[in-house]
């Protein structure tokens, strides 16, 4: 397989990741809220995200663009769209997009 294949792969495969994750944050925070709610007495929760997750999603993302750019080398058109993807990815893991689906 080609370096700018394996990079828009990568690139792909960490959105979803991304997204995959905030929408797990997002359940979670659900149904700490619906607990909240169904409850009486008022106990502050806070919501917070592994590192881990962010750890994998950066990995990816360096990934993608380091075969993006061995790509680009090989004078491929590929590698562009697989360092576009794995930049979207390491812009997107610092971004809570969970606080926007509320």
């Amino acid at each position: 397989m080609k370096s700018g294949t394996i990079s828009i792969i990568l690139g792909a495969l960490g959105i979803l990741f991304i997204i995959w994750f905030n929408y797990q944050t997002y359940e979670l925070y659900q149904t700490e809220f619906l607990k909240i709610q169904s409850s009486s007495l008022i106990e502050p929760t806070i919501v917070t995200t592994g590192k881990s997750y962010k750890l994998i999603a950066v990995g990816i993302a360096i990934l993608g663009i380091l075969f993006g750019i061995k790509s680009m080398r090989e004078k491929n058109k590929s590698g562009k769209i697989g360092i576009i993807l794995s930049i979207i990815t390491l812009i997107l893991t610092f971004i809570p997009v969970w606080t926007l689906i509320i």
